[in-house]
């Protein structure tokens, strides 16, 4: 299974796979971003001219669970991020191993 699917779309700097970033960009206003333990969900935040992603869900565990939050909060999710959050391995752990497995030497 793919699960090394990595988006820098809306990042705001370079980030490299091992330190995190961003994984998925779900819609307009959310993004799924992650660092070496957890994905955290991110939602879209206006603050003066300037667009903030705030963090408000950490899942550090299985995939379902991670779908299971986005779904109480009601997060929009396109049909293409969709397709490749279906993609990706249940747990974290082995989406992340995957993300490495790919990171130039």
């Amino acid at each position: 299974m793919d699960g090394g699917n990595f988006s820098t779309a809306g990042a705001s700097a370079p980030v490299t796979p091992s330190d995190g970033g961003v994984a998925l960009r779900l819609s307009e206003s959310w993004e799924i971003h992650f660092d070496p333990c957890q994905w955290m969900i991110c939602k879209a935040r206006n603050l003066r001219s300037q667009r903030k992603w705030q963090p408000l869900a950490y899942i550090g565990g299985r995939k379902a669970s991670l779908l299971r939050v986005l779904a109480e909060m009601d997060a929009e999710i396109t049909p293409e991020a969709m397709a490749i959050l279906n993609a990706w391995p249940k747990r974290f752990r082995d989406w992340r191993a995957a993300l490495l497995s790919r990171e130039p030497a």
